[in-house]
């Protein structure tokens, strides 16, 4: 497996991008010391240069407009329109 980058995922498993991967795919490799995967993954991450980088959340979606800032919203067209 030619390793490309790594990184911790949600689910606590790893995403790992290799040179066989079509341009944005990647395996999920479980942290388990018998995955023949993971092992040659922390060979990887054991070479300099290479690390598994921490999982980042992503940010919260915006909050959803309430009804009334909707009926607002339609009122200020409404005049725009007249």
């Amino acid at each position: 497996m030619n390793i490309i980058s790594a990184e911790y995922n949600q689910w606590g498993g790893i995403s790992v991008v290799t040179e066989d991967m079509p341009e944005g795919g990647s395996i999920t490799v479980p942290t388990d010391p018998d995955n023949m995967d993971y092992v040659q993954l922390q060979e990887w991450a054991a070479k300099e240069g290479n690390e598994i980088k921490a999982y980042v959340a992503p940010p919260p979606p915006p909050p959803q407009p309430t009804i009334q800032d909707l009926m607002a919203q339609i009122e200020e067209l409404k005049a725009m329109l007249k």
